[in-house]
């Protein structure tokens, strides 16, 4: 009998170990887990161009160039899927790059709206800025700012991503060279904005 009682009191103090190993261990993976949640810019973009396939919009491209000359085209589903990539393609958490940019929110009660800036902590990075606005009352996305910067021999390349969530976007591309003017194109993509930009 003294046996069993010895058995089971051993049974106790190594089940007692296990569940306090297997605590300290949950507990380090929660310490070290990602707690920061970031926006994620293609998440919202694939889910406008699925808004996109389910509505009958007509989506037009106007281009301008750097001389200010403006031309507009028809632009079909792939060919907007296309161009939408670009937004896709800047997602700092797909990029895994969270840890390299700090986040700042603000409201702002004269437009009713939430500002989540999200800026580079290293300058050396092509996606300095992204900027989302939020509608205060239902947190839906109104509009989606990102801002890109590359330097290299040849001259520094700036572009602006602008989408209005259900309305439309576009993307301006700004090209300094030294001693010359800078070159400024944009292509503008509209399926649902009667008051574009």
């Amino acid at each position: 009998m003294t046996k069993n009682i010895i058995l089971v009191c051993l049974l106790i103090a190594a089940a007692t170990q296990a569940c306090k190993q297997r605590n300290t261990a949950a507990n380090s993976a929660l310490s070290n887990a990602d707690t920061s949640r970031f926006f994620s810019v293609s998440s919202f973009i694939k889910s406008e161009m699925q808004l996109l396939d389910s509505m009958p919009y007509y989506i037009y491209l106007q281009t301008t160039n750097a001389n200010g000359h403006k031309d507009s085209v028809t632009l079909s589903k792939p060919g907007f899927d296309s161009l939408a990539q670009a937004f896709i393609q800047l997602d700092i958490v797909a990029l895994g790059l969270k840890d390299k940019y700090t986040e700042q929110s603000f409201q702002d009660l004269s437009t009713n709206s939430i500002t989540l800036n999200y800026l580079a902590t290293d300058k050396s990075l092509p996606i300095q800025m992204i900027q989302v606005l939020l509608n205060d009352d239902n947190s839906k996305v109104n509009r989606l700012y990102i801002k890109t910067f590359e330097s290299s021999a040849a001259g520094n390349l700036t572009k602006t991503y602008s989408w209005k969530a259900g309305k439309s976007f576009y993307i301006a591309t700004a090209v300094q060279k030294e001693k010359q003017a800078e070159q400024i194109t944009k292509q503008f993509v509209n399926w649902n904005d009667t008051n574009h930009l």
